[in-house]
């Protein structure tokens, strides 16, 4: 298998089971896309262009290795509590 140097901040990889490709994040701080590595030929290919500012967290790849499941990090996203109505407040 040929090496692979991953970027700062790319702190994860994942096998397509079917295909054995090696998906991984590549690219500055602020921006990073994911990319396939074919672990046979050493043949990289870049799997998207995201905006800058656009950060993945945790991913997973489908086993065929057709879909990408992503964790977007939002700097900002709110947090809301949503209190029940006590029963006596209905009245």
């Amino acid at each position: 298998m040929p090496g692979l140097i991953l970027t700062i901040g790319a702190r994860r990889v994942a096998f397509a089971r079917n295909s054995g490709a090696l998906v991984f994040l590549r690219g500055a701080i602020d921006r990073k896309d994911f990319w396939q590595l074919n672990p046979q030929t050493g043949t990289e290919r870049q799997l998207t262009d995201l905006p800058t500012g656009f950060v993945i967290g945790d991913f997973d790849v489908s086993p065929d290795g057709a879909e990408i499941v992503f964790a977007r990090v939002q700097e900002s996203s709110s947090v809301v509590l949503i209190e029940r109505m006590k029963e006596s407040d209905t009245h």
